[in-house]
């Protein structure tokens, strides 16, 4: 499995952002990215330039857009065709849904407990959602020093509650890149999962299969092993005894993680209920757990230190018992 650093959510001055297509893609190439999901709101007239831009940087781009409404925000991976905002009520979102799968499109919420009236209108989810398997993916952590804010740990937690209902939500991040970084603030990113390499298609097909992990530090890993298979992040495992494998890669973006003074401290294997199955002092080479039965789904955590105050530095994507 090759494993790429993506941004998820980003805009530019074809809405509210501050950067002109060729800035973003730099930007993006100067962040250490492999790609990233150009997100407009409400609008695709930014497709064609950021293409060509994105291309000169030696990215991959999906285009994208974050569907916009007084009642959340919502962002379309990978469908730029589907633009029925305007009909969306708080209590239709889900009957719109099918248009935008048929296109090729998929769907999660963005920054869902983000405040909302009278600070950012719109930005707090408040659809009334009937079932959530409807959805793809969820956006986990968002914007700077993502770990520490409440309104992510209000999403996380959401997100557990979702996966303990049985819904199998891809997790992501998105920095909801506007204008150049703050210096010295942390910064969440996607990590996508592919056979082969990076493109357009195998960002859609990472988010479809569940093969991400998200991290403002090192890139965590977690496999499965059961019978002799090698199980990733999305995949479903059998009922019955599964070891758990955990590694960081210390490498790759540490020019970018290194300047926020991050120590990991310990791995946590997560399972239904947020409850803890097992916890290993850190190291970033592989550790193996003892044997125990596949739960509903579990996860990988990886858990430090962001100066000197204790925080969640990034997880994985989870396995799921068949």
């Amino acid at each position: 499995m090759n494993w790429y650093p993506v941004e998820m959510h980003c805009h530019t001055i074809h809405s509210d952002g501050q950067f002109t297509p060729a800035q973003l893609a730099a930007h993006a190439r100067a962040f250490g990215l492999s790609g990233f999901c150009l997100t407009d709101h409400n609008t695709r007239a930014g497709v064609a330039e950021i293409q060509r831009e994105a291309e000169a940087q030696g990215l991959s781009v999906l285009p994208s857009t974050e569907w916009t409404t007084y009642f959340g925000h919502m962002l379309v991976q990978g469908c730029t065709s589907c633009m029925d905002w305007e009909e969306t009520t708080r209590d239709n979102l889900e009957s719109l849904l099918p248009q935008i799968h048929e296109a090729g499109g998929l769907v999660g919420p963005a920054h869902p407990f983000r405040p909302g009236n009278p600070f950012g209108t719109g930005c707090h989810w408040e659809y009334r959602i009937q079932d959530w398997k409807h959805f793809d993916f969820y956006e986990v952590l968002s914007g700077e020093d993502p770990t520490r804010r409440y309104y992510n740990h209000r999403a996380l937690a959401h997100w557990t509650s979702l996966l303990d209902a049985g819904c199998r939500l891809t997790p992501t991040s998105g920095i909801d890149w506007h204008r150049p970084l703050k210096e010295g603030l942390p910064y969440a990113t996607t990590w996508m999962g592919t056979e082969k390499g990076l493109s357009p298609e195998a960002m859609k097909a990472a988010l479809r299969q569940g093969r991400t992990a998200v991290s403002i530090g090192p890139l965590p890993l977690l496999t499965l092993k059961q019978q002799g298979q090698t199980l990733f992040p999305g995949d479903q495992v059998a009922a019955g005894s599964v070891t758990a494998v955990v590694e960081a890669d210390m490498q790759r973006r540490a020019a970018q993680w290194s300047r926020w003074q991050l120590e990991p401290l310990y791995w946590q294997i997560t399972g239904p209920g947020g409850a803890v199955l097992f916890r290993l002092p850190f190291q970033a080479e592989e550790q193996e757990t003892p044997s125990f039965e596949m739960p509903a789904w579990c996860r990988a955590e990886l858990y430090g230190l962001i100066g000197e105050e204790p925080s969640l530095l990034g997880f994985t994507g989870p396995l799921y018992r068949r």
